[in-house]
């Protein structure tokens, strides 16, 4: 049976790197998709806390994730494009 391959980095989840001084942030990562994934994420958390400010600082960070996903065209970036589109449009105050 043939050894299991590891997908594409940008199919992986993102990862972030133990190191002495604390995790390495995405952004050091320097890999768009994840930044995307990251940002993503954190505005949906966010959004999910219901906590005072959550819903600008979630806004901010969707804007922010679109943003870094222009630069891509493929199937799954339009979707997520998509995706938060659909989140700003229904996170409106």
């Amino acid at each position: 049976m043939p050894e299991p391959t590891e997908p594409p980095a940008s199919d992986r989840p993102c990862r972030t790197t133990r190191t002495t001084g604390g995790f390495w942030d995405v952004r050091q990562l320097d890999d768009r998709w994840q930044l995307a994934l990251a940002l993503d994420g954190l505005a949906n958390a966010l959004l999910g806390s219901g906590g005072s400010g959550a819903v600008g600082e979630a806004r901010r960070l969707w804007e922010e994730a679109s943003s870094v996903l222009a630069g891509y065209d493929d199937a799954r970036a339009v979707g997520l494009r998509a995706r938060i589109g659909d989140a700003l449009a229904t996170s409106r105050g």
